[in-house]
């Protein structure tokens, strides 16, 4: 019988545990907008549970493309929380308002401080790319391959054929140094897709590929 109990009170402390970690008023998405005279940027703070046993988190800078810094520091004491990136020189520390879903904070980067409330959110807000065409588009699409026998690789590819008989004038775009997708995407942004569509609208065909082992 003992046994029995002392395995039912360990049971119970598991559940309670799991219980906590999924109610966990830190972990999740956290975002704001840092006001600079007359600059606005959004931040988002990404704060996880480790397997280790430790909170973890990422900073997200979306309009500088969603570039992402992981944090070096994330601490919780009482209902203050504090985050730190050394790299940059940047700390973020304020309450936390679990019933609310906000997180008042003084931001610190070097010696400028500024105020910044950050509010949780279920997901990022996308980005506002206007000059990013969606189908159906004006002229057709092909997915393509083909292979480097010297090199024994093959290559994939988007094709965008201008609407009509043809012969019509073609375009190779090709990558500059690094691994790069079809799209030369790059924080965010994709001036291949761009300037595809430009050229074919305009009556060119345009082949963009992916670089090897991208």
């Amino acid at each position: 019988m003992k046994k029995n109990f002392f395995l039912i009170s360990f049971l119970l402390t598991l559940f309670t545990g799991l219980s906590a970690r999924q109610t966990d008023p830190i972990e999740g998405i956290w975002l704001g907008t840092l006001r600079v005279q007359t600059s606005e940027l959004r931040l988002a703070i990404i704060i996880s549970w480790s397997e280790g046993g430790y909170y973890e988190g990422i900073l997200n800078s979306i309009d500088q493309g969603g570039v992402e810094v992981p944090l070096d520091k994330v601490s919780l004491y009482e209902d203050t929380l504090e985050v730190a990136a050394f790299t940059l020189g940047m700390t973020i520390k304020g309450a936390i308002d679990p019933e609310n879903g906000t997180w008042v904070t003084v931001f610190k980067q070097g010696p400028a401080t500024f105020p910044l409330t950050l509010t949780k959110v279920d997901k990022l807000p996308g980005m506002n790319r206007p000059q990013e065409q969606v189908p159906p588009y004006p002229y057709k699409t092909e997915e393509v391959s083909y292979k480097n026998r010297d090199a024994d690789v093959t290559l994939a590819g988007t094709l965008t054929i201008p609407e009509g008989n043809g012969p019509f004038p073609a375009v190779i775009l090709l990558t500059g140094s690094g691994p790069q997708n079809r799209d030369e995407e790059l924080y965010g942004h994709k001036p291949f897709m761009v300037l595809a569509d430009c050229m074919t609208r305009h009556g060119i065909a345009v082949l963009r590929s992916d670089d090897r082992g991208v």
